[in-house]
């Protein structure tokens, strides 16, 4: 009971802290608003496509010192691509703001299973240069990557990171997905980051005409529930956890039932990013990576219930 009384303390404090960043931006950008909506636009422009980079801890930089490194470039910038195992190749695609070792869960359960685990920093998050990034950067970067290991087999991505790699989909081909709290479309994030920072309308309409304009079809394009029903032919899972408070559960189960043939797995007491680690998905995960290929399965949806500090 302590224990759990802890995490939830913790919890509710880092959801304070992020709760007062939120609020000072949006302080600062309605005070540009009454100098200028269009300077204000433009910040909003710029905060969209900054991604806040978290330092990697020892156990992931170890990690990291521990996986095979190759190089692949794109548009002339040059990424390193981490990979381990041998086997069917299974990129793991971290979402906005994280990074390739906040999938590194995965990593050695798939190895084990035999395959070859691939993962990268997306331009401007983790390690990776760059400061200003998009959702076309890292779809290309994924299609780099896959032809420098010879395609992928399978795919694990987290969030947005489901996005960039889904719109990559149109020059590779991926025979099973798993989509772990997997947002509906960009739009339904937007419309979050503009209802918690409180944008007013002007500079929030600028800055969509703007993106709109700079990454043509870009809110139909990365749309994941536009994606998916194209993918019939492809294996596929959806996992949510029910106490998610960033992409919601009806997000999830929105894009699983526009996904013919798909599982929807859901666990509870994990969150956002600590689904990561949780060991039901990891296993989940390999289970369903490993299902051999003549075996059809109908839409299924399946749970899984633990507590975030187990």
């Amino acid at each position: 009971m302590g224990s759990n009384k802890t995490s939830a303390a913790s919890t509710a404090s880092a959801s304070t802290a992020e709760d007062r960043i939120f609020a000072i931006l949006g302080g600062i950008l309605r005070a540009a608003n009454m100098v200028s909506s269009r300077f204000a636009s433009r910040l909003l422009y710029w905060l969209w496509c900054h991604p806040i980079r978290h330092k990697p801890s020892a156990r992931e930089l170890q990690f990291k010192r521990g996986a095979e490194r190759s190089g692949f470039s794109v548009n002339g910038v040059g990424y390193k691509l981490y990979s381990l195992g041998q086997g069917p190749a299974v990129l793991l695609m971290h979402g906005w703001d994280g990074r390739a070792t906040q999938m590194m869960a995965f990593a050695r359960p798939l190895v084990e299973a035999g395959f070859r685990v691939v993962m990268f920093d997306a331009h401007g998050h983790g390690e990776a240069p760059g400061q200003q990034t998009n959702g076309v950067i890292i779809s290309d970067m994924v299609v780099a990557a896959a032809k420098q290991v010879g395609g992928f087999y399978g795919l694990v991505a987290h969030s947005m990171g489901g996005s960039f790699a889904l719109v990559a989909l149109e020059q590779i081909g991926i025979e099973r997905i798993v989509l772990i709290a997997p947002p509906q479309s960009m739009q339904t994030v937007y419309g979050k980051i503009e209802k918690r920072l409180g944008i007013p309308a002007a500079p929030g309409r600028m800055f969509r005409d703007r993106f709109a304009r700079d990454f043509p079809d870009v809110w139909n394009r990365f749309s994941i529930e536009q994606i998916v029903p194209r993918l019939a032919h492809v294996k596929g899972l959806v996992v949510q956890d029910v106490e998610d408070d960033f992409v919601l559960p009806d997000e999830s189960r929105a894009v699983h039932a526009k996904w013919p043939g798909a599982e929807l797995f859901l666990t509870e007491g994990f969150g956002h990013r600590k689904i990561l680690r949780a060991e039901p998905v990891v296993r989940k995960v390999v289970e369903f990576m490993k299902e051999p290929d003549h075996e059809e399965h109908a839409p299924a949806v399946h749970g899984a219930s633990a507590h975030a500090g187990a």
